[in-house]
């Protein structure tokens, strides 16, 4: 019961956010729109799946977490004011987060019909890109208010003046992170012939979003799915991915490492490729940090709160101070302090007994794409946060565990 719920909640988000600008604005138009937080209707339900699974097997990391949430939450009201919408938005921000982490030791990939739901979206996102400069699509270029604040889609590259291309998201960099994740979470189950036929429709439409970090995330997933498919004796790949994964965490250092770098270098000499990460290291990713520096230096020890420095800053009293910070380790340090650190180093001590190299392959991917996306929004990032670390929350799966192992909703928390 558990693995269906999960996959319908991941169903629910990926539709969601794959036609974001043309399920909006049809909503809009039918007079339905509240039917777009319908999704995280569903997440709310995860969340309450994940709290009476933890507590009923006392898994301890799953408490802290759910603790350090609690008290994230509390911190975040003192830092930005106790305002009931920046309140709900934090709660909605995270909500996806539990949506992932009940798959505990479930695959996306082990459901032909979720995989079936999921390369239909891919294609249809690349084949909306891909038909974007030919075509005028009524969502294009248009705003819209969401629970949020008001949103709307970038159209232009800032570093070349270049057009962005969305598709049906209407949002380049949302569609850029849909390829990818669709991908990774198809391709354990479609056949070679279909995935290195769909790769290119994939990589050009991921050129017209102008995401590099989109393009160098595809590549790297081209180059581990043998890996991911390898029969599981062969070349110890399970043991490859799992090095890897692991060592995909290093990123956290990447930024700090970026800082001094190009705090030395003229940026106006830089190629294009270098030119976007050292705006970053320049002038965003250490602004966040200086200014809780400056008007309350305990909240570098406690953090400054759930949503610090994300969407819901923007509806509290020091929404005035918020600057972008498009980093998700960064914005995770920022948000839980030093603490996050710890729930780092135990998550990656519990991926030594992932059974999923797939889940693993999603861990790299998700640590290249978090250097340069905040990934707390759109939900569907959100969502693979938890779903790449869903088994650290569930007991390890025995070898002899029948299929079966999903039929008991508790049970299944535990196989």
């Amino acid at each position: 019961m558990i693995g269906r719920y999960a996959l319908f909640g991941l169903i629910l988000f990926a539709c969601r956010d794959a036609g974001t600008g043309a399920l909006r604005a049809g909503l809009e138009q039918l007079g339905v729109g509240l039917l777009w937080y319908f999704a995280d209707v569903a997440a709310t339900g995860a969340a309450a799946i994940f709290v009476a699974v933890q507590l009923a097997h006392r898994r301890m990391l799953g408490l802290l977490l759910l603790a350090g949430l609690v008290a994230s939450l509390a911190a975040a009201l003192a830092f930005m004011g106790p305002r009931p919408l920046m309140a709900l938005a934090a709660i909605k921000m995270i909500l996806p987060v539990f949506s992932g982490l009940i798959f505990f030791q479930r695959r996306v990939d082990e459901s032909v019909f979720t995989v079936a739901v999921l390369t239909v979206l891919l294609v249809a996102l690349c084949v909306s890109a891909l038909a974007e400069p030919y075509a005028a699509y009524p969502w294009a270029d248009t705003g819209y208010q969401s629970f949020s604040g008001a949103k709307s889609a970038v159209k232009y590259w800032w570093q070349q003046g270049v057009a962005r291309y969305g598709g049906l998201s209407g949002d380049s960099a949302l569609t850029a992170a849909m390829i990818v994740f669709l991908g990774a979470l198809t391709a354990p189950r479609l056949p070679p012939t279909l995935f290195w036929a769909l790769a290119p429709i994939c990589g050009g439409a991921l050129w017209l979003t102008t995401s590099k970090t989109g393009l160098i995330a595809f590549l790297v997933l081209c180059l581990l799915r043998p890996l991911i498919v390898a029969p599981a004796p062969a070349f110890g790949a399970h043991a490859v991915l799992r090095v890897l994964a692991s060592a995909s965490f290093a990123t956290i250092l990447a930024p700090p490492l970026m800082m001094l770098l190009f705090s030395t270098v003229d940026s106006e000499t830089l190629p294009p490729l270098f030119a976007s990460f050292a705006d970053r290291a320049v002038t965003t990713w250490a602004a966040p940090f200086l200014v809780v520096a400056d008007i309350d230096p305990s909240g570098l020890v406690t953090g400054c709160g759930l949503g610090c420095f994300a969407t819901p800053m923007r509806l509290s009293e020091r929404a005035a101070l918020s600057t972008p910070l498009d980093n998700f380790h960064l914005t995770s340090l920022l948000m839980f302090g030093p603490a996050y650190l710890l729930f780092l180093a135990a998550a990656i001590i519990g991926l030594a007994r992932e059974t999923s190299r797939a889940k693993l392959a999603l861990v790299i991917l998700f640590n290249l794409y978090g250097l340069t996306v905040q990934a707390y929004a759109p939900s569907f990032l959100t969502m693979m946060a938890g779903y790449m670390l869903s088994g650290v929350f569930s007991e390890p799966r025995r070898a002899s565990a029948p299929r079966s192992e999903w039929a008991s909703s508790v049970k299944s928390a535990s196989t």
